[in-house]
């Protein structure tokens, strides 16, 4: 095929696809320079996708090598120094040189190409196009409203090559797969990426969804328990019954009954207080409640007794573990310093180990 030269245009996050239709938004000086070329001298406009979408100004190298060749259909004004452009995908082109014209427009020198090598046979031509057609029906029930009138027409009219190219076009993965399918030519290599594509999105699809159903159910429940206590709450305001006191002002009663210094009766009441403005619903109201109803349940200013009596200390340890000679020498040592000592403000010992070894079991015979 002949070389063409037209005026480019930088695509971000887009991708035009042949016989294709679709709506760009261009804000873009040169971007809008590039089209003011194309309709004064009544030309098509080439576009293409740049690597990097965040790049305001991209360079040769920024740009993919392949894109496509476009009709400009409508344009109109969508805002201050936006213009909103219809284009149909004509035909797919690669980059063989570049040109800056003195008007700032870039000019690409393209090589038109066409798909090749279609499936050899109408019964493989209909095989891949099921497989397709199922795998789009199954990304379409779980993101509803995923199809359009170019894959309807496709499906309808039972054709391969515009079925690739309009699912291509319209379902929202990411660009570097939609660049890769649109460079082949070989369409049944097409299809094959994009079953490929089609697989991953259900694969993601059936994950997120499932995630959301989670969520939602917890959610659900949490409000239907909100909604059920203040259901209640007004159902006994109506009946003229006295209000049942709340999870929170039966906190602050225990902790004014609670026997307890100063400073502790002050920091569950800050939390109660935190907890009262927290909604039920709310995954952190669980958490502060639990917190609170264990710091009403701790014996505050309570303590026993200690036995002095290292005899008594020793036979408690030997009746309670078999083997742990050090563990128990060093806790014998420690008791024994603490009652020479007679000082309260001892190091304080820590049981270390992995889970089985008898740290807990150790805890209580030294309580015991």
């Amino acid at each position: 095929m002949e070389t063409v030269k037209l005026p480019l245009l930088a695509l971000r996050q887009k991708m035009i696809y042949p016989g294709t239709s679709t709506f760009i938004e261009v804000s873009r000086k040169k971007s809008m320079k590039a089209l003011e070329e194309a309709i004064a001298s009544n030309t098509d406009i080439f576009m293409v996708s740049q690597r990097d979408p965040a790049l305001e100004n991209p360079d040769r190298e920024d740009l993919y090598t392949v894109g496509t060749i476009v009709k400009l259909v409508q344009m109109a004004k969508a805002g201050q120094n936006v213009l909103r452009v219809f284009v149909e995908g004509k035909e797919r082109a690669r980059i063989l040189d570049f040109e800056e014209g003195d008007n700032g427009v870039t000019y690409a020198t393209l090589l038109p190409f066409l798909a090749d090598h279609y499936p050899e046979s109408p019964e493989e031509n209909t095989a891949i196009f099921r497989l397709l057609e199922d795998h789009l029906e199954s990304y379409s029930r779980k993101n509803p409203g995923i199809f359009s009138v170019q894959m309807q027409k496709a499906i309808d009219e039972r054709e391969l090559y515009p079925l690739i190219n309009s699912i291509a076009s319209e379902l929202p993965f990411e660009i570097e797969k939609k660049q890769q399918i649109l460079e082949e030519s070989d369409v049944r290599k097409q299809a094959e990426l994009l079953l490929i594509v089609l697989q991953d999105e259900n694969m993601v699809s059936d994950i997120r969804n499932e995630i959301a159903a989670k969520v939602k159910k917890g959610l659900d429940k949490n409000q239907r328990d909100y909604v059920l206590r203040e259901q209640q709450r007004v159902i006994r305001e109506e009946l003229g019954e006295e209000d049942i006191p709340s999870e929170a002002d039966e906190y602050e009663e225990q902790v004014q009954a609670l026997k307890a210094d100063k400073a502790v009766k002050e920091k569950i009441l800050k939390e109660i207080k935190r907890f009262r403005q927290v909604p039920p619903m709310a995954a952190e109201s669980t958490v502060m409640r639990s917190y609170i109803e264990k710091m009403l349940e701790m014996p505050w200013n309570k303590a026993s007794r200690d036995n002095k009596d290292l005899k008594h200390a020793i036979r408690v340890l030997e009746e309670d573990h078999y083997g742990l000679e050090k563990v128990k020498e060093r806790i014998i040592d420690y008791l024994a310093v603490r009652t020479l000592t007679r000082k309260a403000d001892t190091p304080i010992l820590c049981l270390v180990g992995p889970p089985g070894t008898g740290k807990t079991s150790i805890a209580k015979s030294i309580a015991r």
